[in-house]
């Protein structure tokens, strides 16, 4: 048996190709050969086992958007009823977001002094947070004011500090279905006050 495949690829929007086109029977060659192909999310307690009856061309796709490692088993069978068996393990990787926040439309870096305009609110936002096709459309966004949530969602509107006599740190965590996160964290003070 013959198996071409990759060992890791990135999850994505999309198919992961296995091929055993290659594979012959020393007496049949390829014709009359069964494929019976088997596959479990093994770092997964829960996953069972899943067979599927493959097609005459030896190929097998998977869909790639579920980060895991997975076994694939692959059972060929000959027209005179021998079997042959060959195992892959592929681990599909999650890509982890990257977390982009923007003030009052105004993109800023982790770790920068931000002066705010002497306002009572500012809008921020986390639209422009990138992650894998697959995952962009399930980030969660939470916000933080010295290390502290204070809202969720990618558009939100940040109040004025009760204490503007001091610099504040705000920061932004992107979370994906995988638990992977990124984090951008500012200071903040105010145009106008002490902690300008």
């Amino acid at each position: 048996i013959s198996i071409e495949a990759p060992i890791e690829i990135e999850e994505k929007i999309g198919l992961l190709i296995i091929d055993s086109s290659s594979t012959f029977d020393q007496f049949w060659g390829r014709d009359g050969l069964q494929y019976f192909w088997t596959y479990q999310q093994i770092d997964d307690p829960y996953s069972i086992p899943i067979t599927e009856v493959g097609d005459s061309t030896g190929i097998f796709t998977f869909d790639a958007s579920n980060s895991g490692i997975y076994q694939f088993n692959l059972s060929v069978i000959d027209t005179a009823s021998h079997t042959s068996k060959r195992s892959i393990i592929i681990e599909i990787l999650n890509v982890r977001p990257e977390a982009n926040m923007r003030i009052d439309s105004v993109p800023v870096t982790d770790g920068q002094i931000i002066r705010l305009t002497n306002e009572q609110s500012w809008n921020v936002d986390a639209t422009y947070s990138i992650d894998t096709q697959n995952d962009i459309d399930n980030l969660s966004y939470t916000w933080f004011l010295d290390g502290k949530p204070i809202m969720s969602g990618m558009d939100r509107v940040l109040t004025r500090p009760e204490y503007d006599n001091e610099l504040h740190e705000l920061t932004l965590m992107v979370e994906d279905n995988d638990g992977a996160v990124d984090w951008v964290t500012v200071s903040i003070g105010i145009a106008g006050t002490p902690s300008d």
